[in-house]
């Protein structure tokens, strides 16, 4: 009889219901602010003495619904008051050239 791959031997419906509820929950008070595969790799083996590459996480959370997402990346001096002012500043709305200019 033919073995089952890693991934579904490792990942039962019941350490999947538990996984999603973990992944929703968010990471812990430990530093992580976002959950990555990495993180979760230690979780899970923790939790489930389960050791999973990080490849097999990002299947198991896209089979669970999960996308990734990463957020648009910001400057560490960035300054929201000179971003406001811009905004306040800024025309709203580009005029067009005359076709003659073109």
């Amino acid at each position: 009889m033919p073995r089952l791959p890693a991934h579904a031997r490792n990942c039962r419906p019941s350490r999947n219901k538990s996984l999603k509820r973990i992944v929703e929950a968010g990471p812990g008070p430990d530093g992580v602010v976002r959950w990555r595969c990495v993180d979760l790799k230690g979780v899970i083996k923790e939790r489930f003495d389960v050791d999973l590459d990080e490849v097999s996480i990002g299947r198991a959370l896209k089979e669970l619904g999960f996308a990734h997402v990463s957020p648009r990346p910001q400057h560490p001096k960035q300054d929201p008051q000179v971003i406001e002012a811009f905004k306040k500043t800024f025309r709203s709305g580009w005029r067009r050239r005359s076709p003659a200019r073109a």
